[in-house]
C-alpha cells in the first residue's frame, strides 16, 4: 500500500512537472501580457497621484510665500512713507505757527518774516540731508545733461558756451541718482556782428 502511494505521489509530481514545461497557448501568453499591464498601470497611477499631491503641495507653498512678500513689501513702504512723514512734521511744526503769525499781522516787518523763513529753510535742508536727498543748483557750471533741463540760452560774454547762468528750478538727487533735474539758462556762443554792406 506504501508502495502505491509512493507511486501515485510520483506520477502527480511527474505530470506537474510536464504541465509547468508545456509551451503556453496564445491566450494564456495575452493574459499574461494583460495582468502585467496592469500592473504597470497601477504603478503608473501610483506615482501620477504622488506628483498631483507633491504639486499642489508645491502650489500652495508659493502662493502663500507670494502672499508673505506682498505683505512684507506693504508694510515695507508704510515704513517708508512713515519715515519720510514723521522726517517733515518738524517743519511743519515751524512752518503753521509761521503762517498764523502772519494771518495775524505780528511780522511788524519784512526782516522778521526773512528770518522766519531763514529758519524754515534751515529746518528743510537739515530734513533733506538726513534723507540723503541732494539739491542741483550750482550755476556757473557746465552744462550736464544728466543732470540739467535746458529751458533758454542767452549770452553771456565772458563765459564759455554751455554754462548754467541761472536756475529756473532747482533738481534733486536721492544719493546718486537724479529724481528731478534742475531747469537751468545757459549761455550761448556770442554771434559775430554783420559785416557791413558793400557800397558796390
Amino acid at each position: 500500500m506504501t508502495n502505491l502511494g509512493e507511486k501515485s505521489r510520483g506520477k502527480i509530481e511527474e505530470t506537474k512537472e510536464k504541465i509547468s514545461i508545456m509551451p503556453k497557448t496564445e491566450l494564456e501568453v495575452a493574459w499574461d501580457e494583460i495582468a502585467s499591464l496592469k500592473d504597470n498601470l497601477g504603478k503608473a497611477t501610483q506615482e501620477i497621484e504622488d506628483w498631483k499631491e507633491k504639486y499642489f503641495y508645491l502650489q500652495a507653498e508659493f502662493d502663500n510665500a507670494e502672499k508673505r512678500r506682498a505683505r512684507s513689501d506693504e508694510n515695507k513702504w508704510k515704513r517708508i512713507k512713515a519715515d519720510i512723514i514723521l522726517a517733515f512734521l518738524p517743519l511743519v511744526d515751524l512752518f503753521l505757527p509761521a503762517v498764523k503769525k502772519v494771518e495775524e499781522g505780528a511780522y511788524k516787518d519784512v526782516r522778521q518774516l526773512g528770518e522766519g523763513l531763514k529758519s524754515l529753510k534751515q529746518q528743510l535742508n537739515s530734513i533733506l540731508k538726513g534723507l540723503n536727498v541732494i539739491s542741483i543748483d550750482q550755476t556757473y557750471v557746465p552744462l550736464d545733461y544728466n543732470l540739467h533741463e535746458v529751458t533758454l540760452s542767452q549770452a553771456a560774454p565772458g563765459l564759455p558756451e554751455d554754462t548754467v547762468i541761472d536756475i529756473v528750478q532747482v533738481g534733486w538727487k536721492l544719493g546718486s541718482d537724479v529724481i528731478q533735474p534742475a531747469k537751468v539758462i545757459v549761455s550761448k556762443k556770442l554771434s559775430p556782428p554783420p559785416l557791413p554792406e558793400s557800397g558796390w
